[in-house]
C-alpha cells in the first residue's frame, strides 16, 4: 500500500474519530447543567442510533459518488450541524441536533471505511488497520486531558464549543482525501447485492463480535469516567492509561497482528474489556486505576484493528461498502443499548451497578465467543475476491 494513501487514511480517522472521541465525556458536561443519568443515556443513544439508520445510505452513496466526494458532503453535513450544538442547552434541542450530527458522522465513517477495506492489500492487511486503529485511539490521548484541565477550572461552555471545530477539522481532512484508484475500480461494472452480503460465510459470527465489543467498550469510555468523576477522582488516569497501551499493542505490534489468528482474538479482547470495566468499579487509587487502564487497553489494542481487519476477509471487494455499512451497524447496536441500558439502570440501582452489569456481559461474551463463537463456521472459509 502507498505510504500516502495510509497516511490520508490515518489522519482522516484521526479527525472523525477525535470527533467521537469528544462525546465520552458528555455524560460529565450534561450533569454540570443538570441533566439527569436516564436524560444523558437518551441523548448518547440516539447519536449511535441515527448512525445506524444512516449507514445503508452511506454505502450507497458512496459507491454512486466514490470516496471523496462522500466524504466531504457528508464531514460538510457535520459541520452545519455541530455549529448550533456550542450553544444549545435545552433536552429537546440537543436531541435534534445528535440526530443531524450522528448521521452525518455515519455517512462519514461508512466512506472512510469503505476507502480503508478497498486500498489495503490482503498481505498487509493486520498492520495497516493497526495504524488506522491507532487513528481511533490518539484522541483520548490529546483531547479528554484538555477537557479535565477545562472542567478542573470551573467550566463548561468551552466544551460545547470545541464540538463545531472538530466537525471543521473533519472538512479539511475530507478535502484532501483522494478517490479511489483507478486500477481499483476498472472493469467493477457492479457492486453486490444486500442478497449476497447476508449469505456471506462467518457473517454472524463477525456481527456478533462487533455488538459485544461496541457494548462492553461503550459502556466503560462513556460512563466509567462520569463514576470517577463523582468520587473525585481525575478520569482521564484511566482514559490515558488504556489509551496510550491501545496506542502501544497497535503500533509496537502491528507487523504481528498479521500472523495472528484475527478470528480467535475476537473473544479475547471483548473479555479484557469487560475484566477491565468490572475492576474499575473498586478502584480507589489513580495508580490501581491507572493498572486497570492498561488491562483495559490490551483489549481495546486487540479487538479494534482485529476487528476492522476481519471486515475485508470475511467480504469480497464487490460487497465491502455494504459489508461495511452492515458491520458498522452491528458495532452500533452496541452504542446504542449501551447507554439506554446503563443510564435507565443507573437511574433505579445507581450506574455502579448498571457497570457492573456490562462488565459481566462482556467478560462472559468474550469467553463465549472464544469458545464457540466462530466454530459455528469452517475456520478456513475462502471468499472470493
Amino acid at each position: 500500500m502507498e505510504r500516502r494513501l495510509l497516511f490520508l487514511t490515518v489522519l482522516g480517522t484521526l479527525a472523525v474519530q477525535a470527533y467521537s472521541t469528544h462525546f465520552f465525556y458528555l455524560p460529565i458536561a450534561l450533569g454540570r447543567v443538570g441533566f439527569s443519568p436516564a436524560a444523558t443515556g437518551l441523548l448518547l443513544s440516539v447519536f449511535p442510533l441515527a448512525t445506524t439508520i444512516a449507514r445503508p445510505a452511506g454505502s450507497f452513496i458512496t459507491e454512486k459518488w466514490g470516496v471523496r466526494r462522500s466524504f466531504l458532503l457528508a464531514a460538510c453535513l457535520l459541520a452545519l450541524f455541530s455549529l448550533p450544538m456550542a450553544t444549545s442547552r435545552g433536552f429537546q434541542g440537543l436531541l435534534v441536533l445528535r440526530i443531524l450530527t450522528g448521521t452525518a458522522y455515519g455517512l462519514c465513517m461508512v466512506a472512510l471505511t469503505a476507502f480503508q477495506a478497498m486500498v489495503i492489500p490482503e498481505e498487509g492487511r493486520g498492520s495497516a488497520f493497526s495504524w488506522i486503529a491507532a487513528g481511533y485511539v490518539l484522541p483520548q490521548l490529546f483531547l479528554l486531558p484538555l477537557l479535565d484541565w477545562v472542567f478542573a477550572l470551573g467550566f463548561t461552555s468551552p466544551y460545547f464549543w470545541i464540538i463545531p471545530l472538530l466537525a471543521a477539522a473533519c472538512v479539511l481532512v475530507a478535502w484532501i482525501t483522494p478517490d479511489l484508484p483507478g486500477r481499483l475500480v476498472e472493469g467493477r461494472k457492479a457492486w453486490g447485492t444486500w442478497a449476497e452480503v447476508l449469505g456471506t460465510p462467518l457473517l454472524g459470527s463477525l456481527l456478533v463480535s462487533w455488538v459485544l465489543f461496541a457494548l462492553a467498550n461503550s459502556a466503560g469510555l462513556q460512563f466509567i469516567p462520569a463514576l470517577l468523576s463523582e468520587r473525585g477522582m481525575i478520569p482521564s488516569v484511566f482514559i490515558v492509561s488504556l489509551a496510550t497501551t491501545s496506542l502501544v499493542v497497535r503500533l509496537a505490534a502491528n507487523r504481528l497482528m498479521d500472523r495472528l489468528p484475527r478470528k480467535r482474538m475476537t473473544g479475547v479482547s471483548i473479555g479484557l474489556i469487560g475484566l477491565g470495566t468490572i475492576l474499575a468499579l473498586g478502584c480507589r487509587s489513580n495508580l490501581f486505576l491507572s493498572g486497570v487502564g492498561v488491562l483495559y487497553g490490551l483489549g481495546m489494542g486487540i479487538g479494534f484493528p482485529t476487528l476492522l481487519a476481519l471486515v475485508p476477509d470475511v467480504f469480497p471487494f464487490i460487497l465491502r461498502p455494504k459489508g461495511v455499512a452492515v458491520s458498522f451497524f452491528a458495532m452500533d447496536l452496541g452504542w446504542i443499548v449501551s447507554p439506554l441500558l446503563v443510564g435507565g439502570m443507573g437511574e433505579i440501582v445507581g450506574l455502579k451497578f448498571a457497570l457492573m452489569v456490562t462488565g459481566l456481559l462482556g467478560l462472559a461474551g468474550g469467553v463465549a465467543l472464544q469458545i464457540w463463537g466462530w466454530r459455528a463456521t469452517p475456520s478456513d472459509v475462502q471468499v472470493l475476491r
